[in-house]
C-alpha cells in the first residue's frame, strides 16, 4: 500500500480550513497540517457576540464580550447562488449548523432597499421598470439617462479582441459601452462595496467576466444579459445537481435558501470557522494556530520542507503537496528556493479597509431604524463636499441581518461603517470612530446631541487584494511556474467572496484527489 499522503496547508482562513475538509473528504488516509501564524482561525472573518452597554456613563462604549448582540468584523451575509454559493451552505450544513441559518427574504426591506450615496444624495436603487424609467429623466438621480444609454448600448459593435486574453479595466468598459458617468456612479459605488477598490484599476476579465462573455458571445452587454450570459454553465449545473441529489438533507435547505436573497448564521459567520475546525479535529487533521511559516523549500523526489515557529524553536513540516491558502503578497515575502512563489508577492496588491461597528439606543432617536431599513449604502466616486473621501459604504445591519435575540436586539440600531484603511495610521487612530460617527450623522440625520451607546474600530490590514488588469494571465503563469504540487488558493487568487474562497477550495482538492 502507498504512503498516506502529505499536505501542508499554509493559512488558515476559510480557503485553508475548506481545503483541508475536502482534501481529507476525498484523501482519508492524507495526513493534513493546516498551518496559521495567528492565534486563530478564520482570517477576517470574526464575529463578536457582546452585551448591551450601560447607558449610565458619558460617551460611547465598547460593550462587554459574551452577550446577545452580534457584531460582525468582516463579512456577514452569504449568497445561495451558483455551485460556489451550493458548495458553502453545503459545508455549513454539514458542519451541524443548518438550525442557525437565518434565511433573508427576496422581498425584505435588506432585499429591495439598497442605497447609494451620490453628490452627498443618498438615493434608493430602482427595485422595478417604472422606477427606472422614473430616475432616467431625473437630472440629479445617479441613473439619470439611464435608459437612453441602454439603448445605445445594444446598437454599438462589440471590441474587437486581439486575442482571447485581451483584458481592460471595469471602468473602461463600462464607459466604452455605456458612459464615463455610469462608470463613476453606481459601478464604482459597486466596487467600493465589493472589492474597496477603484474600477479604474480592477481587471473586468477577473472581477466581471460575465459583462466581457454577455458582450464578446451577443455582441452587446445588455443583449447577452437578457439571452442568459449569466447563467450557470452547464458544467456548473451538472455539479450542483449531483451534489443536491446525493444528500437530500441538503436538498431541503438549499431549496429554502435559493428562495432567499442572502442568509446568515444566528451567532454570526464566525461560528462556522469553529464548527468547521471542530470537525477537522474530528478527522484527524492537525490544525496548529500561532505557528508562523518562515521557509518554504522544494526538495528532492517532489517533497517540501515548510520551517515553523521562532528561530530559537523552529520546526520542520515536511509535505508532497503546498497548499499556499494565504494571498500572493504574503506567500512572496516567505523566503524558498521556488521562484514562482517569490514571483507570487509582485502579482498584486491588497488594500487595508477599516470597520467600524457602531450601535445607538433604538430610543433616542426612534425613526432612525426607518430611515435605515435596508441592507445598506455604498459611496460612489463622484463625491459631494460633505461626504467623507475615505467613506466606502455604511451597512445597515439591524435590518440587514436580523439576528436570534430580537428582544434584545430591537433595543439598538446597529451599522457598519466601511472606510478606506490607509486614511488611517493605525487600529487606535481615534479619527477612525470619530469620522464613522460622524458619517451615520451627517447622512442619515442623527441629531448632534445623540451618542451612540457602543463603537468598535477594526483595521485589516492588506485584506481584499485587487485584481488589475491582466490579472487573469499572470495567474495562470503563476501557476505554471510554481508546478503541480504547489496550489494557489482562495481569494489572492479566485475571487475575494467567501462563497469564491470555499470554491476555490473544492476545486483545488479535486486537483490534488486526481493526481494521487
Amino acid at each position: 500500500m502507498a504512503a498516506a499522503p502529505r499536505i501542508a496547508v499554509v493559512g488558515g482562513g476559510i480557503s485553508g480550513l475548506a481545503s483541508a475538509y475536502y482534501i481529507k473528504t476525498a484523501l482519508p488516509r492524507a495526513k493534513i497540517t493546516v498551518l496559521e501564524a495567528s492565534p486563530r482561525v478564520g482570517g477576517w472573518i470574526r464575529s463578536t457576540k457582546v452585551a448591551l452597554p450601560s447607558r449610565t456613563g458619558s460617551g460611547a462604549s465598547k460593550g462587554q464580550d459574551d452577550g446577545p448582540i452580534v457584531l460582525e468584523e468582516g463579512p456577514r451575509t452569504l449568497r445561495p447562488v451558483g455551485l460556489q454559493g451550493a458548495l458553502t451552505l453545503d459545508l455549513i450544513q454539514r458542519a451541524g449548523l443548518q438550525n442557525e441559518v437565518i434565511m433573508i427574504a427576496k422581498d425584505s426591506p435588506s432585499a429591495r432597499n439598497r442605497f447609494v450615496l451620490h453628490n452627498d444624495r443618498i438615493e434608493k436603487m430602482p427595485s422595478g421598470l417604472m422606477s427606472v424609467l422614473f430616475k432616467t429623466w431625473q437630472s440629479s438621480s445617479a441613473l439619470h439617462g439611464i435608459v437612453p444609454l441602454v439603448m445605445r448600448e445594444m446598437m454599438r459593435p462589440p471590441r474587437p479582441l486581439t486575442d482571447k486574453d485581451d483584458d481592460e479595466s471595469i471602468y473602461d468598459l463600462v464607459s466604452r459601452r455605456f458612459s464615463p458617468d455610469l462608470a463613476d456612479t453606481l459601478v464604482s459605488a459597486m466596487v467600493h462595496g465589493i472589492y474597496a477598490g477603484n474600477p479604474r484599476q480592477l481587471s473586468v476579465q477577473a472581477t466581471f467576466p460575465v459583462l466581457v462573455r454577455a458582450e464578446q458571445q451577443y455582441g452587446s452587454v445588455v443583449r447577452g444579459m437578457m439571452r442568459g450570459a449569466g447563467a450557470m454553465s452547464p458544467e456548473d449545473r451538472a455539479e450542483l445537481d449531483k451534489l443536491v441529489a446525493a444528500r437530500p438533507e441538503f436538498r431541503d435547505l438549499w431549496q429554502r435558501a435559493t428562495k432567499s436573497s442572502i442568509y446568515t448564521l444566528q451567532n454570526g459567520l464566525e461560528s462556522a470557522v469553529a464548527a468547521l475546525t471542530k470537525q477537522l479535529e474530528a478527522m484527524e487533521v492537525d490544525v496548529r494556530t500561532g505557528t508562523p511559516v518562515t521557509r518554504l523549500d522544494a526538495k528532492p523526489y517532489g517533497e517540501f520542507d515548510i520551517q515553523v515557529g521562532a528561530e530559537d524553536a523552529a520546526e520542520s513540516v515536511v509535505a508532497d503537496h503546498l497548499v499556499c491558502a494565504i494571498p500572493g503578497h504574503a506567500v512572496g515575502r516567505l523566503p524558498s528556493n521556488l521562484p514562482g512563489l517569490r514571483g507570487a508577492g509582485e502579482h498584486e496588491p491588497a488594500v487595508n479597509v477599516a470597520l467600524v461597528n457602531v450601535v445607538f439606543a433604538r430610543d433616542t432617536v426612534p425613526d432612525l431604524a426607518v430611515r435605515s431599513n435596508g441592507f445598506g449604502m455604498l459611496a460612489s466616486a463622484r463625491r459631494g463636499p460633505q461626504t467623507d473621501p475615505a467613506l466606502l459604504g455604511i451597512i445597515y445591519d439591524s435590518a440587514a441581518t436580523p439576528r436570534a435575540h430580537p428582544a434584545v436586539e430591537a433595543e439598538v440600531v446597529k451599522f457598519t461603517v466601511m472606510m478606506q484603511g490607509d486614511a488611517f495610521s493605525s487600529a487606535q487612530d481615534p479619527s477612525m470612530p470619530e469620522r464613522a460617527v460622524t458619517a451615520i450623522r451627517r447622512h442619515l440625520d442623527v441629531p448632534t446631541g445623540v451618542e451612540p451607546v457602543l463603537v468598535r474600530a477594526h483595521l485589516h490590514n492588506a485584506c481584499i487584494p485587487q485584481y488589475g488588469v491582466g490579472h487573469v494571465q499572470k495567474l495562470r503563469a503563476l501557476r505554471e511556474s510554481v508546478g503541480p504540487k504547489v496550489h494557489l488558493v482562495g481569494c489572492g487568487y479566485d475571487g475575494v467572496g467567501v462563497n469564491d474562497c470555499v470554491r476555490s477550495a473544492w476545486e483545488t482538492a479535486r486537483r490534488i484527489a486526481a493526481g494521487i
